[in-house]
Parts: structure tokens; sequence; C-alpha cells
């Protein structure tokens, strides 16, 4: 079934003051799938799924602060919030998904917290993951970061808008490593790589320059049951 026509809006309502107290501490089923600004306020908010019962929520956030919470919905499981990105330009995130089963991936344009409409990005083996996104290219516009979880090759989607314009290859790592993110580390205006391995916790940085590696810096060991979300 097409995630664009499967949704279930329910009504948007805050946690109670119990659990914004309490939210350092999230039940194991709950998983940070991204963050990014939803409400427009310059700060990013915190995108949560629940891999038992498919709920997907908004937690609103002041700064380091949560402010109230939104559900998107009840979607299927098999649907994997990939990353976050403003694909239409207005300011707003919008929603990658992949779905594990089909390997259909989609993203939901939004309007602030609320879904909008859907585009199809179509459908890839299940051995590629959506790592996260980021602007390579420098032209204001989300590109999408691609690895294959079975061969360990690496790509970059480069994008106008939603739509696919080419690739470009960053390369082969080894299947223990993870790209957990991306960001702009040296202030150059590009999003860099950050890498995780999940055999023995050892975090890097690729610094690039646009898509082209540059060099790398090592972050340090932190014990592998950690991820690095983005």
């Amino acid at each position: 079934m097409s995630l664009s026509r499967f949704f279930v809006m329910r009504a948007a309502s805050p946690r109670n003051q119990a659990d914004a107290d309490e939210h350092r501490n999230v039940s194991t089923q709950w998983q940070i799938a991204a963050t990014g600004d939803f409400s427009g306020d310059g700060s990013p908010d915190i995108l949560w799924q629940n891999t038992s019962t498919g709920e997907r929520l908004i937690w609103v956030m002041d700064g380091a602060t949560y402010v109230s919470t939104v559900s998107l919905g009840i979607i299927p499981t098999e649907w994997s919030i990939a990353a976050v990105g403003d694909f239409n330009g207005d300011g707003s995130a919008d929603i990658l998904w992949q779905n594990t089963s089909t390997g259909e991936r989609l993203i939901w344009l939004m309007n602030g917290t609320s879904y909008a409409s859907s585009v199809s990005l179509g459908v890839m083996g299940l051995q590629w993951r959506i790592a996260d996104t980021g602007d390579f290219l420098g032209d204001g516009q989300p590109d999408i970061v691609w690895e294959n979880t079975s061969t360990g090759d690496r790509y970059v989607w480069l994008m106008s808008g939603t739509t696919f314009t080419s690739s470009v290859y960053l390369g082969n790592v080894d299947t223990q490593w993870r790209i957990a993110a991306t960001e702009d580390f040296t202030g150059a205006g590009q999003p860099d790589i950050v890498f995780e391995n999940t055999t023995t916790g050892d975090r890097y940085v690729w610094l690039m320059d646009g898509t082209t590696f540059s060099s790398s810096a090592y972050l340090g060991n932190v014990a592998a049951q950690w991820q690095i979300r983005n």
C-alpha cells in the first residue's frame, strides 16, 4: 500500500506535563528519526517514530526546551522515516520515507507540522538505505545520501527540488561503517559526513569539498549501542 494513500491523521495534542518533564527518558520502542524545523522558528524540532505501533510524532522545541507534541498519525511500520529536508523551498522541513518491504521511497511535503502532499522517488533495492540529506551542490536544495548495506557503496543523489538529476559515487566503505548524519563541521557552508562503526564504536567525520572527500577527523570511541541520529 502506498504511503501517499495510507494516512491516518490524529488530533494534534501536547503530551501531558509529566511526559514533558520526563522527556529525557523515553521507551525504547520510540526512536528519534530526524530533526528539522517544522514550526518555522529557526529552531530544530524532533521527529519520533514508534517501531511497534507505527505512530509518528513531532516534538516542537524552543531551543533545547520541549514545548508541545504534534501527532502525524499511525503509519504501517514497514515505512521508516529516513531523513528530513526542505525539498520544495518553503522554509519548512519535509519528510523522506523508505519502505523496508517494497523499497519504495517517498517525500511528504509538509506545511509546517501538517501533511500537504507526497512525491514518489521510485523503488530501490532493499539493500540501499537513505542515510541523510544535505546540500552538497550549494544550490540551496537538499541532496540525498545513500549507502548500500550489502556492498558498502555510497552515493549522493543530486536533486532539483523533488526531482533526481544525477548521482555521484562517494566510494566504498566497509559495511560495519554506517553513515550517521551530515553536518557542516568546517563552516564552509557544505555538509560533511559522519560515520560510525557499528562494531567498534569508532566515529569519524569525512570533511567534504562539495561531493569530493577532502580529509577525515577522528571523533573518538563511544560504545556501539549508542547511535548518532540525524
